[in-house]
């Protein structure tokens, strides 16, 4: 989602600015949906197993940040995210997400 705000903020063309808005917005429910659906997959898990996989999930996101900056670091700069940036603004987000997919917020019937 990083990546697409900064072409969208990054163009001139009305064009691809309502092209990356429609991506953004369409990927907000997408986003939810998939982290109610590692609550759900989540949920039995043991609280070890929960743990190892969660520690997993985190160095895995790691490696994603280290990844999408290093190929798309240009992109990312001229959308105004420098490294620090971008790092802290993809971890907000995360951060969120691991939250909405922590299966103790919700009430399992």
């Amino acid at each position: 989602m990083l990546y697409y705000n900064a072409i969208r903020r990054a163009t001139g063309s009305p064009v691809l600015r309502a092209v990356c808005a429609q991506i953004l917005a369409d990927e907000v429910p997408h986003v939810q949906l998939q982290c109610e659906r590692l609550a759900v997959l989540l949920h039995n898990r043991s609280r070890t197993r929960y743990h190892l996989t969660m520690l997993t999930h985190r160095i895995l996101f790691l490696v994603v940040v280290l990844l999408v900056w290093a190929g798309h670091h240009r992109a990312l700069r001229a959308g105004g995210y420098t490294w620090t940036h971008y790092r802290r603004t993809a971890y907000a987000k995360m951060r969120r997400a691991w939250q909405r997919m922590d299966p103790h917020r919700y009430v399992w019937t």
